[in-house]
């Protein structure tokens, strides 16, 4: 069947789901008369708004309100484009969204001005509201915790600035509300006014099954607390400097059904084993630094069913892998979906084949350090599910070798490499790859946090590196027009 003689509604529907909501309507309306049409703004007006809604800037709100309404479930307003706004100005926007969509059911916000104000009209003008995102937001205050516990949230992330007015006493209360929130991310970087008190009453969400938790409040004794008020855990993702080997075997006994775990301490031997016996199930396990060669020998035995194998963080002088471990990859390659392999050791060529010959389902691929030949490198050609590969200081990766991958991988959208420069004749070609040299580009496993809840979440640490920059410049702002 022809795409573009699909009813009008399932296509608005499926063209509601895309990324950046404006230029996706610019494109639509530029394929054919029949899209235009479907696309216009009369259209999508009569249509009720589309169900999810992705603007780069508040301020482009007034420009497309067209796109929300009774139909909007979700809205995402990521502020990548800054805004000459004011703090009076954003919050009116933010409440004409409330108006605008009654049934919104997703709120999705960072970097901005949101206060309490904004808070307690979207909850009380969108009944159905069961997840948002609060992240960056300084004027927000223990009003809004107070006024978010009342409803029925399902998955929250709340990421706070070193500024922001939230004090222990309205997480506390909170958390202690809210016990049927699922997915929780939670981040918070050295406040004055909030402890682990606050942090340990996250033990009250029975029914959460994916908890991330960026907070050195987190100590042993914290998390013992949390595990064991948590038993339905599936994901676990802990940052903190606090924690110590230690913690192990209560997330062990507390958490039987874990499948995601991230938890960054230094294993011992005896951690290492006692994760693998418990966990044969587990998808994706931080291995941690210093992992001896023997204890990932042991996991990987263990744990055939791993979809991500993450091995970035080592240090190259301390870990020495032989090849018969790096083979055991091979046991579970048919499942795995991301493959990093960051750092130098002595991987074999016919070791890379043997593992990436079987990686059917592998979406990501990220390899660097090593001395392949270009024939091993076209191996990577029989990955048919690949969709982003990263290939660094790889000398042999040349021209040919990405042209073969390009021909060969047909779901492939993203390479990145700095061997060579690329001519834009080539990327002619292939107009729906993004080849580039890489900036300070690696893999964050974040997004599995919101797997099923949303969508992919946005790199936090490149986030964070650039919001206080991002905070000043408003600031700036605001002192000129005064």
């Amino acid at each position: 069947m022809n795409f573009s003689n699909f009813p009008s509604d399932l296509l608005r529907h499926t063209f509601s789901f895309f990324e950046d909501s404006v230029k996706t309507l610019e494109l639509l309306q530029s394929v054919c008369k029949n899209w235009k049409q479907i696309s216009s703004n009369e259209s999508i007006q009569n249509f009720s708004g589309i169900e999810t809604v992705s603007l780069n800037s508040v301020k482009f709100f007034w420009n497309t309100q067209n796109l929300f309404g009774l139909r909007t479930e979700t809205v995402i307003i990521d502020n990548k484009i800054e805004s000459d706004y004011d703090e009076k100005e954003e919050n009116s926007t933010y409440i004409q969204i409330a108006k605008t969509c009654p049934n919104m059911k997703c709120f999705w916000i960072e970097h901005n001005y949101f206060n309490d104000d904004a808070i307690i009209e979207i909850t009380e003008r969108c009944p159905l509201i069961s997840k948002i995102k609060i992240s960056g937001c300084q004027n927000f205050t223990d009003v809004s915790l107070y006024t978010l516990s009342r409803k029925n949230l399902k998955c929250v992330w709340l990421d706070f600035d070193l500024d922001v007015q939230v004090t222990d006493k309205g997480l506390t209360y909170f958390f202690e509300n809210c016990s049927n929130i699922e997915n929780l991310v939670y981040m918070v970087f050295s406040m004055d006014n909030n402890t682990n008190v606050s942090v340990s009453k996250i033990s009250c969400l029975k029914n959460l099954v994916s908890l991330y938790v960026w907070s050195n409040e987190i100590d042993d004794t914290t998390l013992g607390e949390i595990v064991q008020g948590c038993p339905k855990l599936e994901s676990l993702t802990i940052k903190s400097y606090s924690l110590t080997n230690n913690c192990v075997p209560e997330i062990v006994k507390r958490c039987p059904n874990l499948i995601h775990f991230d938890v960054e301490v230094s294993y011992t031997h005896d951690s290492y084993t006692l994760i693998a016996n418990s966990y044969p199930n587990i998808e994706f396990f931080n291995f941690g630094k210093g992992i001896t060669d023997i204890s990932l020998q042991y996991i990987l035995k263990k744990c055939t069913k791993m979809k991500k194998i993450d091995l970035i963080s080592f240090n190259d002088e301390e870990s020495k892998f032989s090849n018969e471990t790096l083979k055991e990859i091979s046991n579970c390659s048919e499942l795995v979906e991301l493959l990093i392999l960051k750092f130098s050791f002595d991987m074999s060529d016919d070791t890379f084949c043997q593992i990436i010959q079987k990686c059917k389902k592998l979406r990501i691929l990220f390899i660097k350090n090593f001395d392949f030949s270009t024939q091993t490198l076209k191996e990577i050609s029989n990955c048919p599910s690949l969709e982003t590969l990263e290939i660094i200081n790889v000398d042999k990766f040349d021209e040919e070798c990405l042209i073969f991958i390009l021909n060969n991988c047909k779901k492939l959208k993203k390479i990145l490499f700095n061997n060579f420069d690329v001519s834009s004749e080539l990327k002619n070609i292939y107009p729906n790859v993004n080849i580039e040299i890489p900036k300070n580009f690696y893999y964050d496993d974040e997004y599995t946090v919101y797997n099923n809840a949303i969508r992919e979440i946005p790199n936090t640490r490149r986030r964070h590196r650039n919001r206080k920059q991002r905070h000043q410049r408003r600031r700036q702002r605001l002192r000129r027009r005064h």
